[in-house]
């Protein structure tokens, strides 16, 4: 027995000079009324306390707070710097004798009770603010803190600490650089191992690291080295010997608070690997990971600083609003992940945003600085950005939903891209690949590829008693001036949704996605007032309307709040103008029907006396060129582009437009006698023509027509497919047409049979 505890003092002494020669980091649980000392890490209880020497209490105090009280000899103070991070170093006259609150994580510094320096990080299980404190404790959990710190060796620090560590392997070799002063010592470990793959000592701030073994994960240590051998305050970062820099992944995910998770390696939702994942009131990573909560808002995640080296907890409180978190996997690398939680929804129905440092580190190079995209009058998107300094070339990547187009690696620092998706706010993200092959982080640009004119939203509306107002694209309560509203009560047909301009149920191709010969034909079809939208509505229904401006819109009424069916989600896209284009869409449209007889001397003549002193010839030469129509465009057009006269370049432009108007409701509204017959003269035409169908067929015609009045996708493709069916489907379209007493379903069949006769023909 004497032998043994003789062998453990001997051990203890060894360790203690081993500790003494170097900043000694450590990390512990304090749980409340527990002391901790810090010179060796040790969680101490009150009783324990009585024969030892500790740094801090953990109590409670009366009011329910958390608070960090120092001990005998023991100083404390709250610090703007962090643990493990490049910033302000602690001040010594701040150090104190009195206690400090903790309803946060926080940073905190002091003199051990053997008057060392210290720095501690502190990290509570829940992620924000104390208010959120209280359902923890009312279900009875933790009271506790976990206590991350690094103590001197001596009475003051020794020599700084290594700053903007990275670490990154390329063509098959490691490489670790940072800022800093003198002699440094470097030490790699294999990911979960204790002992040293390599170790060197270097003056300057680079080290090439030897014998990585690739697809493994490595955890790189730099240490300062003073001038009597004192190693200082470490940095460590992961690095994977392989050829990977980060994984981006952007999702939607069902996940109730008991369920769901992330697989982070694969960057995907997963239920059986995930390593990240829910847990009751809790997200949960595998041991030795963890996670800690960095903020609620989109730029916390989009902020290209380091990720924080402490702080990590395999348990923490997940946030009711979402939020941004900060990973650390098992293998020591990083992730950074955003839960955006869905408003409305009762379980966590999130959209999920993340990014794996696959490569290491806890950064990537910083993103392109200055980066500006534009939508031009030819519908392309110009980006610019500002050069980097180390950048090889750069690649453009472009994000519109779900859909990711990689548009191309380029040496410049200009972008256009020519065939965007129009009527949207696609996602561009530029990074730079340096000499190594390392990619940057990404700057990113959201562009409004909208036309001019057009406008877009959404919202929530009640479907009683509210109404809309597209002046100011607010909901208003009850009454007042607005360009479509529900009525108080609902009736047999369903909710009444009027509009004074006039309103119908669908739109004639994509939602949103329209231009002012739509509006046009739209108005001259003279809608309804009224329809009506579903009781309970469980699907997205879409109405097409005009405002009291004159404008016209595309709506989507989709079901909004889940424990109120009154509460609708809307989305809308609203031309305000519904005139002629510009000069450049005109001539583009127009030039192509100038007619071959076209006396391009004579209207050229007309043009030019616009501009004549007499308003008499002015106003002869504007009749007589109104009249030519689509005959003078060129004319028109070439003085609209080139004359410095104003008055003439402004007659020249009403002009076009007037023709523009015309040649429209010339090709919208066709001569009587090219139009396809009625319903009764395609039947005496066709019937006799039409095969019988097979009952199977039968069957399934019948169930085709019935679809044209449902959902419009469900319309949509039984159109489609009884157009395909053709003169087997002629005598069902024909009884549905005549019998139907339903507007939509009418107007279906009807069409159907009219372009069956037009092949036929």
């Amino acid at each position: 027995m004497n032998t043994l505890r003789l062998f453990a003092v001997v051990l203890a002494c060894a360790a203690a000079a081993s500790a003494q020669s170097r900043v000694t980091i450590g990390a512990n649980v304090l749980h409340d009324e527990e002391y901790i000392d810090l010179d060796t890490g040790t969680v101490l209880s009150k009783a324990r306390f009585e024969t030892a020497r500790a740094e801090w209490k953990l109590a409670t105090t009366a009011e329910g707070q958390l608070q960090l009280a120092p001990c005998e000899g023991a100083t404390i103070a709250a610090w703007d710097g962090r643990l493990g991070a490049d910033g302000p170093e602690p001040d010594p006259a701040t150090f104190k004798g009195e206690p400090v609150m903790v309803d946060r994580q926080i940073s905190l510094a002091g003199r051990t009770s053997e008057g060392r320096p210290c720095k501690v990080l502190v990290t509570p299980v829940w992620p924000a603010s104390a208010a959120q404190l209280a359902p923890l404790f009312s279900l009875g959990g933790p009271r506790e803190l976990q206590v991350e710190f690094a103590v001197a060796p001596g009475a003051e620090w020794p020599a700084p600490a290594a700053k903007d560590v990275r670490a990154v392997f390329a063509k098959g070799r490691g490489l670790v650089t940072w800022s800093g002063q003198g002699k440094w010592r470097v030490d790699w470990f294999q990911a979960g191992a204790e002992k040293a793959e390599g170790s060197m000592v270097v003056e300057k701030g680079c080290g090439e690291l030897k014998g990585l073994e690739e697809g493994k994960v490595y955890r790189v240590e730099i240490r300062p080295l003073g001038d009597s051998g004192v190693e200082g305050e470490p940095r460590a970062v992961p690095l994977f010997a392989g050829e990977c820099s980060f994984l981006d992944f952007d999702f939607k995910m069902e996940a109730s608070l008991t369920t769901g998770g992330l697989d982070l390696e694969h960057g995907c939702a997963s239920a059986t690997d995930a390593n990240f994942h829910f847990d009751g009131r809790f997200l949960r990573t595998v041991s030795p990971g963890g996670a800690q909560w960095l903020g609620e808002e989109k730029s916390v995640f989009d902020d290209p600083g380091p990720l924080p080296e402490f702080g990590y907890r395999t348990l923490v409180l997940a946030s009711e609003k979402g939020g941004v978190y900060a990973v650390r996997l098992h293998d020591g690398r990083y992730a950074k992940v955003w839960f955006d939680r869905e408003p409305g929804s009762r379980d966590w129905t999130v959209k999920v945003r993340g990014r794996v440092l696959a490569g290491g580190g806890l950064r990537l190079n910083l993103p392109p600085e200055g980066l500006r995209g534009t939508f031009d009058a030819k519908g392309h998107v110009r980006l610019t950005w500002s050069p980097s300094k180390d950048a090889a070339r750069y690649v453009v990547l472009r994000c519109d939903g779900d859909a990711r187009v990689e548009l191309g690696g380029i040496d410049g620092c200009e972008f256009v891209d020519t065939n965007p998706p129009k009527f949207s706010g696609p996602e561009y993200r530029v990074s730079w690949i340096d000499a190594d092959g390392i990619l940057s982080a990404p700057a990113f640009a959201t562009v409004d590829t909208w036309p001019p004119g057009f406008a877009h939203g959404s919202g929530r509306i009640r479907c009683v008693a509210s109404s809309f107002d597209f002046r100011t694209f607010t909901v208003r309560d009850g009454g007042g001036e607005a360009d479509f509203s529900f009525a108080s009560a609902r009736d047999r047909k369903g909710i009444p949704l009027s509009c004074d301009g006039g309103i119908a149920k669908d739109v004639p191709g994509e939602f949103g996605r329209f231009d002012w010969k739509e509006a046009k034909s739209f108005k001259r079809s003279h809608p309804e007032t009224e329809i009506h939208i579903p009781d309970h509505l469980k699907e997205p229904f879409v109405v097409r309307l005009l405002t009291r401006d004159g404008g016209y819109a595309h709506v989507r009424f989709e079901p909004g709040d889940r424990n109120d069916e009154y509460d609708l989600d809307v989305t809308w896209v609203l031309l305000a103008v519904t005139g002629p284009p510009d000069l450049e869409t005109m001539e583009q449209e127009l030039l192509p029907r100038v007619p071959a007889d076209a006396d391009e001397k004579t209207c050229a003549e007309l043009v030019a006396k616009l501009g004549a002193d007499s308003v008499e010839e002015r106003d002869a030469a504007q009749k007589a060129l109104e009249k030519a129509g689509l005959k003078a465009v060129r004319a028109l057009i070439l003085a609209a582009r080139t004359t410095k006269d104003t008055e003439l370049r402004a007659r020249a432009t009403r002009i076009l437009e007037k023709i523009w108007d015309e040649s429209e409701r010339d090709a919208l509204v066709p001569d009587v006698d090219k139009l396809a017959p009625d319903v009764d003269k395609i039947a005496s035409e066709l019937l006799s023509k039409a095969p019988k169908p097979t009952d199977a067929e039968a069957k399934d015609i019948d169930e085709m027509i019935a679809n044209l009045g449902g959902f419009k996708e469900r319309a949509d493709a039984a159109e489609k497919n009884l157009q395909m069916v053709g003169l087997k489907a002629v005598r069902a379209l024909v009884e549905a047409a005549r019998k139907t007493r339903e507007a939509e379903v009418r107007t279906r069949t009807t069409r159907i049979l009219q372009k069956i006769w037009a092949e036929t023909r």
